[in-house]
Formats: structure tokens, sequence, C-alpha cells
């Protein structure tokens, strides 16, 4: 399936001095709904930027701990239509309650939406503390790196990303969308395709973290 754009012409109309107008091409980021399904039941809709659809599923059932690791998943299938269809491995249930909204959920931030402060208190283990040490200078240099990094904002000035770097500051994944937590969401979720969330079962993921060894800091 062609993989859908991300970003789509727009036209701008400015009035000079003399009260003429002006037309101008400009790149704009599109903004979409997606319905993300379990099987046959519809779990969410979210506005965000197409593309990478399965992995913003994927990273969306993580952060609202409906399935913890990738061997809950077993397929997930973008049909082109603005909607992410999610088939469980066989055997696995998941609780949907976590997970029900108010109607659709806007590219601001995830918590919005929740029918009450319970709901956002997602059931994780707590983080356990380790001696991982980053040097200040490579921490400092991350924002820059994912700045590069932003090919679509380079060309529309007007989205968020998330990255994931190893602890040496290599970038290894980046993601863009009009919404910072879909953003994220699919970086988590391009996560969990490629190495999983790390051998033990992932901590609390507070839409910045992501506990694998190889994938140890987060910014978004």
């Amino acid at each position: 399936m062609k993989e859908p754009h991300s970003i789509g012409p727009g036209r701008i109309i400015r009035r000079k001095k003399d009260g003429s107008l002006e037309y101008l091409r400009d790149d704009l980021t599109i903004e979409e709904p997606l319905e993300i399904r379990i099987g046959g039941k519809a779990l969410a809709t979210t506005m965000r930027t197409p593309g990478h659809d399965d992995e913003l599923a994927a990273g969306f059932l993580v952060s609202e701990a409906i399935v913890r690791d990738r061997s809950a998943i077993g397929e997930i299938s973008a049909d082109g239509e603005n909607r992410a269809i999610v088939s469980l491995a066989e055997g696995v249930k998941v609780k949907l309650s976590s997970a029900q909204r108010f109607g659709t959920i806007s590219s601001s931030c995830g918590l919005c939406g929740k029918t009450s402060i319970d709901e956002i208190r997602q059931n994780f283990p707590a983080i356990e503390s380790g001696n991982v040490r980053i040097d200040i200078e490579t921490l400092l240099s991350l924002p820059e790196k994912l700045r590069k990094a932003q090919s679509d904002f380079t060309r529309t000035g007007g989205i968020h990303a998330a990255g994931i770097f190893d602890l040496t500051g290599e970038v290894k994944i980046v993601r863009e969308d009009i919404g910072r937590h879909n953003a994220v969401d699919k970086a988590i979720g391009r996560a969990l395709y490629r190495a999983g969330l790390g051998p033990q079962p992932p901590p609390p993921i507070a839409r910045q973290r992501v506990a694998d060894p190889q994938l140890s800091l987060a910014f978004a």
C-alpha cells in the first residue's frame, strides 16, 4: 500500500500595500482522523498526520496500557481509509475500558478526553532506578539532532516530532506528527516493532520513555 501523504499544498492569500491580492503557494501539514480498531470494535479516533499509522496504533495501545509488549499483537493493518485495524495474538484478551473517551481524541495531549483522574493513572509497575549516566554535552545535543531529522518541519514549519536516541546520542527513531503525543506514540510503536520495549515488562510510559537498553533516551 502506498504511504499516505503527510504534507499537502496550500495557497496563501496576501493583500499588498496597494490593496491588490497576491497568491502564494505553501506546504501545509495534513491532519486527518484515524480510527483505531481491535478486530471489529472501534477503540478510539485520533486526529493525526497520515503516515506510520500502524506504529501509531501500536504506540497508542502501549501508552494506554492495553498491551504491554509486542507478543500481544498479531498484526496491524492500515487500510488506506483512515483506519488501523489491530488483530491480537491468539489467546490474548485485553481490557478496553481504560481507553474509553468521550468523542474524538484531539491531536493535543493524550490525557485530554479522559473521563476521570483515575483513568489517567494506568496500572504500570514503578520505574526502578539504575546506574545509567549520560554526558551533559550528549544530552544537550539531542534537540539539534532531532531538529535536523525533521524533514516535514523543514518544509512546513508546523509539525511536532519525537525522537529516540541511544546513550551515545545517536538517533535511532524519529517520527513527526501534527500532534505531539501522536509523534511519541509513533516512535514507541516503531520501537515496539523493531526491538520490543526491553527484556522486562515495560515501565510506566509517560509518553517520554522507552524501556530498551539500546533505545534509552526519548525526546519530544
